[in-house]
């Protein structure tokens, strides 16, 4: 058994005590459900069952959803530890194409579709990165197939700079989504507020809930 694997299984039985997200986003997403004992969740770029998880909190409330991760040893964790959960190793692209190329670091930590979202930190060898074929899906053809209502409570996405490129392909007429969380990679409110993704989402009828680096929370106007 490898080191890679080995870590990710020790990351199941981490015991978090408040937080299990990267930067407290699931704090926040649990206060806009604190009433809601179930739901339906979507987690684009779901990475780890529970390390770094923006939908592990709402796992262990009772809820269940969706976990899609590109790579298939990820997915593998999260069928050992989310059993309720529809758990899918698929990369989520705008390409029709049936496979595409990934990046992805040896020790499990970061995968990426574009070399631009490779982590600027001089302490990691890009050797220790390799190129995969991963099997592609668009986004529509999940929601089809799985979704057995146009209701989603919360939707994560979190696939290192095409986030907004995914949650355009959404019709957001079609499908109500409560409560949007993505990475937008802006740590200035001014520069935010201006963003393409607030201009988006604010004439979907939705506003911020949420503002941090490198995340923020949309909740849709009742």
């Amino acid at each position: 058994m490898n080191k890679t694997l080995l870590k990710g299984i020790a990351g199941i039985f981490w015991f978090g005590k408040k937080s299990y997200s990267q930067f407290g986003e699931d704090l926040a997403i649990e206060k806009l459900f604190s009433a809601k004992e179930k739901g339906f969740y979507i987690d684009i770029g779901s990475f780890h069952p529970k390390v770094a998880s923006n939908t592990y909190k709402l796992y262990k409330k009772g809820w269940s959803g969706i976990n899609i991760d590109a790579e298939k040893r990820k997915i593998n964790l999260f069928n050992l530890a989310r059993k309720r959960d529809i758990n899918i190793a698929t990369l989520i692209s705008e390409s029709d194409l049936e496979y595409l190329e990934f990046i992805v670091s040896e020790d499990g930590s970061y995968g990426s579709m574009n070399k631009i979202y490779i982590p600027n930190d001089k302490t990691l060898d890009f050797k220790k990165y390799r190129i995969e074929k991963i099997p592609n899906t668009n986004i529509n053809s999940i929601l089809s197939k799985y979704c057995k209502t146009n209701h989603i409570d919360f939707l994560n996405i979190d696939i290192e700079g095409f986030d907004f490129n995914i949650l355009k392909q959404i019709d957001l007429s079609i499908y109500f989504i409560k409560v949007i969380c993505l990475e937008t990679n802006i740590s200035d409110m001014e520069k935010f507020l201006q963003s393409e993704v607030y201009q988006y989402l604010k004439i979907n009828n939705y506003s911020i809930s949420w503002f941090g680096f490198p995340s923020a929370i949309f909740t849709k106007n009742n």
